[in-house]
């Protein structure tokens, strides 16, 4: 474990495992490095990749669905850019910038078949905001689905810092189970979230002793999460990083990322401290909400590398209004599925 005692100005820490592949030119992007995107390696076989690259949820048994469904998920991809920019979604700079995100999302894929390999450089930004080594408080990363989350996670726990986060399940298991093999192998212990009377007390036993847990948190695709404004709209976004802050004491620090040339920045914000709202979910409410400004500006700043296909924000117009606090008792996200806005994902997405 690396201390991290001295507080201060942030700290930047890189780690530069030896990197061999080529990258994705982003036509017009100039941040990132002129490369060719080889192949990514389907070693699953039966096309079960190629379903779950376009977010489609169960294997599409024909090329003529996942084509399908990749041009709903680019579509979909286009309508969340807009939301972001506030132009059209067939406005030019709308269609450039979803363009990008489908080369961002590929190069997420080429880089996790290479995790237990040679890998890009990361480069860290303020990891001085993690608890003291030794506390034993733990700390929640809370971050939206841009650049590569699982290379950050595998980069920290080459740091010393092993990570524990949560995931859909798969179809067909097999499938899942590999998945959870990969991330195992370097550090990132994945908990199903479709199992909540082992997930939850799993991840309050690895933060009771200072570990970290990463959670994704811009995307409720259970439909049990909190109002937020999430750039300038009502949505939900999962109360779970909040509650868990709640419950165990531990730190909620929102994170962004994004890629930049070879290699991946990540940048860790200041911690959310709970509020003096009364009540757990006011609590847990203002504490979403705080992510969602940050996850706001960090998108905004990084458009290109936030690769969400799936819907982000409610299409029924009586969900889109100012976030209000309910009445009743609080509903955990990590407990059983209620509607299920977006559909089937892959672990972690």
């Amino acid at each position: 474990m690396i201390p991290l005692s001295m507080r201060g100005p942030p700290v930047t820490i890189v780690v530069t495992p030896e990197s061999r592949f080529g990258y994705l030119n982003h036509a017009g992007g100039g941040a990132h490095d002129r490369g060719r995107l080889g192949a990514v390696p389907d070693r699953l076989g039966g096309g079960q990749l190629s379903a779950g690259l376009v977010g489609a949820g169960p294997v599409l048994p024909h090329r003529g669905g996942r084509l399908a469904a990749a041009a709903s998920g680019v579509r979909q991809l286009r309508a969340n850019l807009a939301q972001v920019t506030g132009a059209a979604p067939d406005n030019a700079e709308v269609r450039r910038l979803a363009r990008l995100g489908v080369h961002s999302y590929l190069r997420y894929w080429r880089e996790f078949f290479q995790l237990s390999g040679a890998r890009p450089p990361v480069t860290f930004e303020g990891l001085d905001q993690l608890p003291v080594a030794g506390s034993r408080r733990g700390a929640i990363l809370a971050l939206p689905h841009s650049g590569n989350w699982d290379l950050a996670g595998a980069a920290l726990a080459e740091l010393g810092h092993p990570i524990t986060t949560v995931g859909q399940r798969l179809r067909p298991e097999a499938l899942y189970q590999r998945f959870v093999a990969d991330r195992a192998a370097v550090g990132i212990e994945v908990l199903p979230v479709d199992e909540p009377r082992r997930t939850a007390p799993a991840l309050g036993r690895r933060l009771a002793v200072g570990g970290v847990a990463c959670l994704l948190a811009d995307r409720d695709v259970t439909g049990a999460g909190l109002p937020v404004r999430l750039h300038g709209r009502a949505t939900t976004m999962p109360a779970g990083p909040a509650r868990l802050a709640l419950s165990t004491g531990a730190a909620l620090i929102p994170v962004s990322l994004w890629y930049s040339g070879r290699g991946l920045r990540v940048h860790l914000h200041e911690e959310i401290v709970v509020p003096l709202a009364a009540g757990r979910r006011a609590q847990a409410m203002a504490m979403t909400q705080a992510l969602a400004d940050v996850f706001t500006d960090a998108i905004r700043r990084h458009p290109q590398d936030w690769h969400v296909l799936q819907p982000v924000w409610p299409t029924t117009a009586d969900l889109d209004r100012p976030a209000t606090v309910a009445v009743g008792p609080p509903t955990a996200d990590l407990g059983p599925p209620g509607r299920r806005r977006n559909g089937g994902a892959l672990p972690g997405r």
